[in-house]
């Protein structure tokens, strides 16, 4: 492929600051390989899409290539096995190497420029390992969804992503991760059913706010620890964790709300909950089976515990704290194991609503 038959004069666009750039708008389908020479700054959308017996790409030159644009579906479905993403490049587009089914090796040249890897630009390949350079600014949606064969997945110290957005590994075989101190966000479902993931760690700078729904829900985590300035842990975001056993929060914590669904059906055995909490969701720890604990500090300001909240756990006694003014419908129903409840002197309790204490063992109040 070259230079003569894939050249647009006159046009700027993205990452030319109104320059010419040359472009690949075309390639022919029952290509097997190729070399894309250093003159190319954009590989237009569509260029390789489909070419299923196309095995090998190759860039002159990783470092002298002045390649800067993988635009949307560039290389869609194609058969390529491997990729070295030149040093240059800043930006790879929407579904670009989506379905590349035969795709084992993704490659960022060492002083990559990248910045921006859009949405499902890498789903569903066969990839191992992935090395996010510090350059990159923005990861959108599903960029790794159900990449079935990814085990590890490595950010550098200096990352400069906020947010990982909704489903960017979600379906993965990541067994652990570290999230940079940057991230703010990890979005829905961002590592929804990582089947093998049991380790997640976060820096003790860590600017993490919020996990959003179904962030880490059907993982196999055993522990988690909850950074300080989370202050949203979203619907059903560790639900289904049935091999996750600890959770910590930070003690300076500000979160006011646990979610409906957060832990349900989780293996918690014992759950702290922080002094700033001020509303337990619906079902958020509800089918905890193996939760025998539930503890409350004096200066707590919770205020409703919610609808089926506890319900079916094994805690044996509950100190309801003193600014609770409302116990939802069923939020202890079927705690068979529960004999005792206490509430303060200076309780402000005025509503337990129906069932709220139904099929619980309750003999002492």
């Amino acid at each position: 492929i070259n230079n003569n038959n894939c050249k647009e004069e006159g046009e700027g666009g993205e990452g030319g600051g109104g320059r010419e750039l040359t472009r690949l708008y075309f390639a022919r389908r029952d290509l097997r390989e190729t070399k894309i020479i250093n003159e190319i700054n954009v590989i237009e959308s569509y260029s390789f899409q489909f070419c299923n017996q196309l095995e090998r790409i190759e860039f002159e030159s990783s470092h002298k290539s002045n390649l800067e644009i993988i635009e949307s579906s560039s290389f869609y479905s194609s058969s390529i096995k491997e990729i070295i993403i030149p040093s240059n490049t800043k930006t790879i587009k929407d579904n670009a190497f989506r379905y590349c089914k035969n795709l084992k090796s993704v490659t960022f040249s060492e002083g990559s420029k990248i910045s921006y890897i859009g949405s499902n630009s890498f789903s569903g390949l066969s990839i191992e390992k992935i090395s996010i350079p510090s350059s990159v600014e923005y990861i959108g949606e599903n960029a790794f969804f159900g990449c079935q064969n990814l085990t590890t997945v490595e950010f550098s110290k200096e990352c400069k992503l906020s947010e990982i957005k909704d489903s960017t590994f979600s379906m993965t075989s990541i067994h652990n991760i570290n999230i940079p101190s940057q991230i703010e966000i990890i979005g829905n479902k961002a590592f929804f059913s990582c089947g093998k993931l049991t380790t997640v760690t976060f820096s003790n700078d860590s600017k993490l706010k919020k996990i959003e729904s179904f962030a880490f829900s059907k993982s196999l985590l055993s522990k988690i620890s909850i950074p300080s300035n989370v202050i949203q842990i979203g619907k059903s975001s560790f639900s289904e964790c049935e091999k996750l056993e600890i959770v910590e929060f930070s003690p300076d914590i500000k979160i006011e709300m646990i979610d409906d669904d957060a832990f349900s059906s989780s293996g918690i055995f014992e759950i702290k909950i922080p002094s700033s909490v001020v509303q337990i969701g619906q079902n958020s720890f509800g089918n905890c089976r193996k939760l025998t604990s539930i503890s409350f500090p004096d200066d707590s300001k919770l205020k409703i515990i919610g609808n089926s909240s506890f319900s079916y756990s094994s805690i044996t006694k509950i100190k309801i704290p003193s600014h609770v003014k409302t116990v939802k419908e069923s939020a202890f129903l079927g705690c068979n194991k529960l004999k005792t409840i206490e509430f303060s002197e200076n309780s402000e309790l005025t509503t337990i609503e129906k069932g709220a204490f139904m099929r619980s063992g309750i003999d002492h109040i």
